[in-house]
């Protein structure tokens, strides 16, 4: 099943299956602020912007006001703002946990995630602060470092073991690490945590479709769609599961709802490709370009991807 999650978005057209965002390749990051006190007089700067009356009204705020307005900002993904108040806030008491976890996500927010884990690793109390070990591990994710995600999040996990969305960043960690039967057991934890959750059936869902469990993906992803009958993610993945359980007609049925009826033949003609029905493959990609000229290009991609050499999987891996 890994060839399977390599391609599975390679020529679909709907843009993802799991609604997974890819990080690019990391910008080297601004000199790294390694202490809150240059963090301080970095947004200091900053504030003498201000006019005297609101400097005055900031020099005046209780560190609790500071943290108040600080995760107002984060909401509005005003991350300098954010910044200003946390720093702030440290500047009045530089013991206030909540403080740096709000300026390690004002950074990350930025995408500074060096300097976001700096500021992280200094919470006081870390170690047992259930917060800052899962913003770590998110972190670390995101920087690439899943093993040291892992370990962070086994051990937020373990002070919160009821928490479905923190079993849910730990299964989508260890399938992002290769490890999908281990993440399938924390996703299946989740949908038990949160039952009436669309997201936590569909996610399961997609891990069956990657172990090949295709009738239990049905299952999954058809009780998401029970509780969201809107969900796209779920009607897609769940064509997506019909069409590896060799029911083309739901499979397709399903696609033309979401990218209309050439979008559907594509599609299908593609996850034909990868499970080597090479007549299927053909018939569902040629009626693709009959129905819609503008899917030729696409469409005539993956034919070309048929006609490739069959060995490793088309040679789509070498």
């Amino acid at each position: 099943m890994n060839s399977i999650l390599k391609v599975l978005t390679f020529c679909l057209l709907f843009l993802s299956l799991m609604g997974c965002a890819s990080m690019g390749k990391m910008k080297v990051p601004v000199p790294v602020v390694s202490d809150t006190e240059t963090m301080l007089e970095m947004e200091q700067q900053k504030a003498e912007a201000l006019s005297s009356d609101s400097g005055k009204k900031l020099k005046n705020m209780a560190a609790e006001d500071h943290l108040a307005n600080g995760f107002s900002a984060l909401k509005r993904h005003d991350s300098g703002v954010a910044k200003l108040h946390f720093t702030l806030a440290l500047a009045k008491d530089n013991g206030l946990s909540k403080a740096y976890l709000g300026l390690g996500e004002a950074l990350m927010q930025e995408g500074r995630f060096q300097e976001a884990k700096v500021v992280l690793e200094k919470t006081p109390g870390k170690e047992e602060d259930m917060d800052a070990l899962v913003k770590l591990g998110i972190l670390s994710r995101a920087m690439g470092d899943l093993s040291g995600a892992i370990e962070y999040l086994v051990r937020a996990s373990g002070m919160a073991p009821e928490d479905g969305w923190l079993a849910t960043e730990l299964a989508v960690t260890y399938e992002q690490a290769g490890q999908v039967e281990k993440g399938g057991g924390f996703f299946n934890k989740a949908t038990l945590l949160l039952s009436n959750s669309s997201v936590a059936h569909n996610n399961l869902g997609f891990n069956y479709i990657l172990q090949g469990k295709y009738q239990e993906a049905i299952q999954s992803l058809e009780k998401s769609l029970e509780l969201s009958p809107d969900n796209k993610v779920a009607t897609n993945n769940l064509a997506l599961a019909y069409a590896f359980h060799k029911d083309a007609r739901k499979s397709l049925r399903l696609f033309e709802n979401s990218v209309g009826k050439a979008g559907a033949y594509n599609n299908l003609g593609y996850i034909y490709l990868l499970m080597d029905q090479d007549d299927g493959a053909k018939y569902a990609l040629s009626k693709a370009v009959e129905l819609n000229p503008r899917y030729y290009t696409r469409a005539n991609q993956n034919l070309e991807l048929l006609q490739s050499n069959q060995s490793d999987e088309h040679g789509l891996f070498k």
